[in-house]
């Protein structure tokens, strides 16, 4: 394992973001995702993590774990264009969805749950790992907004511990 990431810590948050999350969509049977995090400034594309957190139906794994690589991958190769988010480079005729963010100094991307969910989950963690700002998360969160009226919201609810308000 690769020394400067708090591994630990991580899986610590999503272990409890994702049951929050989970208990905000029940109903939907949806209860986990794959996180993949990449570091961004790194060459290559190789991942520092990437891990099942909470449960996904067999017949969905190999595809949520390829579509967190690839969302974190893609959003990588779009940072020089000024991308924060997978969502502006989303193409869903090409199986390219939302849901991966820019951190200061990694990349979170998840899939598992919505698009919007997604976001707002890697939205969350990073914010929770001291690593994305909240006005970056309100400038990323401007960017997904148009498409999506919920991420916001749903990143408040996923952190109501943090004392700053995005609304």
């Amino acid at each position: 394992m690769e020394t400067g990431f708090p591994y630990e810590k991580t899986i610590g948050l999503m272990n409890t973001l994702v049951p929050r999350l989970a208990a905000l969509r029940e109903g939907s049977g949806r209860r986990g995702g794959f996180l993949c995090v990449l570091r961004r400034l790194a060459l290559g594309a190789s991942p520092l993590l990437h891990v099942l957190i909470g449960r996904v139906p067999t017949d969905k794994t190999t595809r949520c774990f390829t579509l967190s690589h690839e969302k974190s991958t893609r959003l990588k190769r779009h940072l020089s264009a000024g991308h924060l988010t997978s969502w502006e480079s989303r193409d869903p005729s090409r199986d390219r969805y939302g849901g991966a963010i820019a951190g200061t100094t990694f990349l979170y991307g998840f899939s598992g749950f919505s698009e919007d969910d997604d976001s707002a989950l890697m939205i969350a963690l990073a914010l929770q790992a001291d690593d994305l700002s909240w006005e970056d998360a309100k400038r990323m969160s401007a960017r997904i907004t148009p498409m999506s009226e919920n991420v916001i919201r749903t990143v408040r609810r996923l952190t109501p511990d943090l004392p700053i308000d995005l609304l």
